[in-house]
């Protein structure tokens, strides 16, 4: 929202006619009224610059996110849905021929995508998270919004490392840090092409393990995870 210039030009002139007879101390008053109107302004027109930057990416991707803990949820709590998911998962870790091969893209768009459309689903939830944790670009415009945010962001990474049985956070940040690629965040066949990167596949190897649910805590934790991406969602 920018100010109409002819009303600019308008009090413009009646703080100069003012300020020409013996309205001195008026003029100063509106010019000082006008200058904080027009800080305002400014002001407003930055934040929301950052929110189209920062937080509608980041809503999107944790919709997504909380989407799809919804659905593992139910996953795995079912033995058949979560031995499939982990076959899928499974696979993909260890199958090093499998990723290099043909086939591995082809499945990617088929019979593995779920898999490995959550593991990009989460990836890309870390990046822009990382980016909102460190950068802080509300801190100055909004500081009590930047403190909710922040704080919320930090719920969503403790309950993913799950007390250390989850993904690490310092290997939440790495992850996220591995999905940006020029500013922008990896789509989901650049993150297909990523995983099938030796120089690249070992930056993703705690997210994949995260959902191998090796140490059984998966069903637990799914809910914590959905319940501080929500919260996490109302704010943004």
């Amino acid at each position: 929202m920018t100010l109409d210039p002819a009303l600019g030009t308008v009090l413009g002139a009646a703080i100069g006619a003012i300020a020409g007879g013996s309205g001195g101390l008026l003029a100063v008053w509106w010019q000082a009224r006008f200058a904080k109107y027009q800080q305002k302004l400014e002001l407003e027109k930055e934040e929301r610059r950052l929110r189209l930057q920062y937080v509608h990416p980041l809503r999107s991707a944790t919709v997504e996110f909380h989407e799809r803990a919804l659905v593992l949820e139910r996953w795995f709590a079912d033995p058949q849905e979560k031995a499939r998911l982990l076959e899928w998962i499974g696979r993909i870790k260890d199958d090093q021929a499998f990723r290099h091969g043909p086939q591995f893209f082809l499945d990617c768009n088929g019979v593995y995508t779920f898999a490995m459309n959550t593991l990009h689903i989460t990836a890309r939830f870390l990046a822009h998270a990382v980016r909102a944790r460190t950068e802080t670009p509300f801190r100055d415009l909004n500081r009590e919004f930047s403190d909710r945010l922040t704080q919320a962001l930090y719920r969503v990474r403790a309950e993913l490392n799950d007390n250390g049985y989850g993904i690490y956070e310092q290997l939440q940040d790495n992850i996220g840090n591995r999905m940006l690629e020029g500013g922008s965040v990896k789509t989901y066949e650049q993150f297909c092409r990523s995983v099938a990167d030796d120089a690249d596949f070992p930056w993703y190897l705690r997210v994949i393990d995260y959902y191998l649910d090796i140490d059984g805590r998966r069903r637990e934790n799914m809910p914590k995870v959905r319940e501080a991406l929500a919260d996490l969602k109302d704010l943004l």
